[in-house]
């Protein structure tokens, strides 16, 4: 099995690391010239936000603690 590319110990950490991503997309993102390309960089940060958001709530749930 592959190491994870995102290693954190708790949903703060995570949160960062999303938070860095994303950071680094528009980083990325400044440097395309075609529109298509840069939305593609907002929707995968998009979907970054929404896997983080969906595991929060699993987690939360799991501990009884969700909606």
């Amino acid at each position: 099995m592959e190491e994870p590319i995102i290693a954190a110990e708790n949903f703060d950490e995570l949160e960062q690391a999303v938070r860095e991503i994303c950071e680094q997309i528009d980083l990325i993102a400044q440097h395309i010239p075609e529109e298509e390309d840069r939305v593609y960089a907002e929707q995968a940060k998009e979907y970054l936000w929404r896997m983080y958001k969906s595991a929060y709530q699993r987690a939360l749930a799991h501990e009884g603690l969700g909606r």
